[in-house]
């Protein structure tokens, strides 16, 4: 669900990873230690993260693989190796900022211009991927 007065996220990979471990301990307080989810490289931010539904993962939108591509990932909140969600995207573009779960919370509903460059479609994706999973929910759009 999106939230009307939820503000972009933007941080260092330090301080995102900080803040995701912080979310972590208040939504799982039956977890003792702080868990590092992530380890970006220098480049690396994370821009915006939601806990999914049930509790069990984190899905994010962060350029970890190339400096200015911004993915979009998941990873389980007790931890685990992180799974880009989306296809590769044509240079120079990225997943669009809002991405939701499905009601039942197995899948991430994202926007992206995934296929075509500047054509921003609608998409869905298994919460643990793989990105090849994924299903275009548009039909054809108007060029």
């Amino acid at each position: 669900m999106t939230h009307p007065n939820r503000k972009p996220f933007r941080a260092t990979a330090a301080s995102a990873l900080l803040v995701l471990a912080l979310g972590l301990a208040v939504a799982q307080p039956a977890l003792a230690a702080l868990v590092k989810l992530v380890t970006m490289p220098s480049f690396g931010d994370v821009e915006s993260f939601e806990i999914s539904p049930d509790g069990q993962y984190v899905v994010y939108r962060a350029d970890q693989d190339n400096d200015g591509a911004v993915d979009l990932y998941s990873v389980p909140l007790r931890g685990g190796t992180p799974v880009r969600l989306n296809e590769a995207l044509p240079a120079g573009s990225q997943v669009e900022w809002v991405f939701e779960f499905s009601p039942d919370g197995r899948r991430v509903i994202y926007r992206a211009p995934q296929d075509t460059t500047g054509v921003v479609e609608l998409y869905s994706v298994p919460i643990g991927g793989p990105a090849g999973a994924g299903v275009k929910l548009n039909g054809p759009l108007a060029a």
